[in-house]
């Protein structure tokens, strides 16, 4: 049996004949068994009947749906409502909320459905892409022998690295106990790895060093060659070196050309059939005579697979030859002051609007060639509509004890592409 409340609900459909055949034989049954029920339908009748009448003048003869539906934007898939059942069946779903929920509700899945490939497609639009052909390719491997991986930079995978693996910015190679390789870089510039090596191809002209040994061969280019390790770093041009860096320190060794080692607090300039080392946690550089041939014996085993290199030489193209930057040199009087010398003071020329401006490696020896000490002058020091200067502290261990000091501005390409016009450089006394 119905509830009461639900039995009144009907009693309006009764009266507008909106009712299903089954509610209307429900609520027919109630009302011969509930006199109440049969009274209030009564009243309820009576009511509707004064209002019709009292509401007679006012009462329209026609049906308004066609006239305000003609008013209403059309809604795209769909026709107005126009007929009369349209009209009639809006007015009871307003009249039965409750069995309008339930129709809302049989179109949930499908809603939730779309919402999870809305979704879906957000998260993929919006996702960054991490792809190797988004990276620069910068290499390629050309030997390969036995326990030899790539730690890929764009998939953050890793895998054993064939012949003819294609490298690309980010990514490192790493050799095991007994695993050796042979990388070729655009210049054509290749690097040898000994056993228990890896490093990492920051690009195309830097590489870091993070631990064993590896020898290079460096194309010649405007570009400086920069070797990154733990302890230093070593600039060339072109040249043939090896790095060795492991627990106990760094060690350097110079087969041809011409390279700078440096650390932050001093650096050495190396000649072929020299070694350089550094201890760790120790900043003195030690430059000393070497055997290159013995020391770089362990090399000679390693070379590339002709396949592999002809195919490298037709992916990667070799660095076009350009014209060198010209190095500034200045010869300084370290003796026409009292005190020991506390600074040096360089000056440059504005840098033009829109320009961009090479850094530059400061190099500064004493009148003997021997290396005093280093500075990094980074491109954002130049820029500016006005001459600009700085003072750049000499270390007081590092003073020179001569008359005359030799200072080589040495620009580096990497980023910018204008020669800083340097005006003056001078020593200043210290405190």
């Amino acid at each position: 049996m119905a509830s009461k409340p639900k039995i009144e609900y009907l009693l309006q459909g009764y009266i507008d004949d909106e009712l299903s055949t089954a509610e209307r034989v429900i609520l027919e049954r109630e009302l011969s068994e509930d006199s109440a029920l049969e009274a209030t339908l009564k009243r309820q009748q009576d009511t509707a009947a004064l209002l019709f009448e009292t509401m007679g003048e006012r009462r329209l003869d026609k049906d308004l749906c066609p006239a305000v539906m003609a008013h209403l934007p059309e809604m795209e898939g769909s026709q107005a409502y126009t007929r009369v059942d349209d009209a009639q069946e809006a007015n009871w779903r307003a009249k039965h909320p409750s069995s309008s929920r339930w129709r809302l509700l049989a179109f949930a899945p499908a809603v939730a459905s779309m919402l999870v490939v809305v979704l879906g497609l957000a998260i993929w639009y919006a996702w960054p892409p991490a792809t190797n052909e988004e990276r620069t390719l910068v290499g390629m491997v050309t030997g390969s022998w036995n326990d030899v991986l790539v730690h890929d930079e764009g998939t953050l995978q890793t895998y054993h690295a064939p012949l003819m693996q294609l490298l690309r910015q980010g990514d490192a190679i790493e050799t095991g106990p007994d695993g050796s390789a042979l990388v070729g870089l655009p210049g054509p510039s290749f690097i040898k790895a000994g056993p228990d090596t890896r490093f990492r191809i920051i690009n195309a002209r830097t590489i870091h060093v993070e631990k064993g040994k590896a020898w290079f061969s460096v194309a010649k280019h405007e570009q400086r060659f920069r070797v990154r390790t733990p302890e230093a770093v070593v600039t060339v041009f072109g040249t043939k070196f090896s790095v060795e860096a492991n627990e106990a320190g760094l060690r350097v060794v110079l087969d041809e050309g011409e390279v700078t080692l440096e650390n932050g607090e001093g650096f050495v300039v190396m000649y072929p059939g020299e070694q350089a080392t550094l201890k760790t946690g120790e900043t003195e550089i030690v430059k000393t005579s070497v055997d290159t041939t013995e020391a770089l014996a362990w090399t000679n085993s390693i070379e590339s697979d002709p396949a592999a290199t002809r195919e490298f030489l037709s992916v990667i193209p070799p660095l076009s030859r350009s014209v060198l930057r010209a190095e500034k040199v200045w010869w300084v009087d370290t003796n026409n002051f009292e005190g020991r010398p506390g600074a040096l003071s360089l000056a440059w020329a504005p840098v033009p609007e829109g320009e961009k401006p090479l850094s530059y490696d400061m190099l500064v020896y004493d009148e003997n060639m021997n290396p005093l000490f280093s500075r990094r002058l980074e491109p954002s020091l130049f820029l500016g509509d006005s001459p600009g200067w700085i003072e750049i502290a000499i270390p007081a261990d590092r003073a020179p004890r001569s008359t005359t000091a030799f200072v080589r501005l040495v620009p580096n390409v990497n980023h910018g592409n204008y020669e800083v016009n340097f005006t003056e450089v001078t020593v200043i006394a210290g405190q």
